[in-house]
């Protein structure tokens, strides 16, 4: 969930103990990410994010489920994806 440190009073204090000062600051589970490391972000999501190959339009798959038929919610594209 995510979570605006100007207008959320516990993740701000969340952000405090952990000494986070650096701008972005993402925490992920346990994870602490201060910087916009794009890398280490998609590592630790449980999740890709792929463009439909018809329309273009973004969509979230997730990580190691092996094969998976994608159906695009835009155009209804289908196809098979190794995750």
């Amino acid at each position: 969930m995510e979570k605006d440190v100007n207008e959320d009073p516990i993740a701000r204090s969340e952000f405090s103990k952990l000494n986070i000062k650096g701008v972005p600051a993402f925490l992920i589970d346990d994870q602490v990410i201060v910087g916009l490391d794009i890398g280490k972000i998609e590592a630790l999501l449980d999740y890709t994010v792929i463009s439909c190959k018809k329309c273009s339009s973004r969509m979230r798959v997730p990580k190691n489920k092996g094969k998976l038929r994608i159906t695009c919610k835009n155009c209804e594209y289908q196809f098979i994806m190794a995750t």
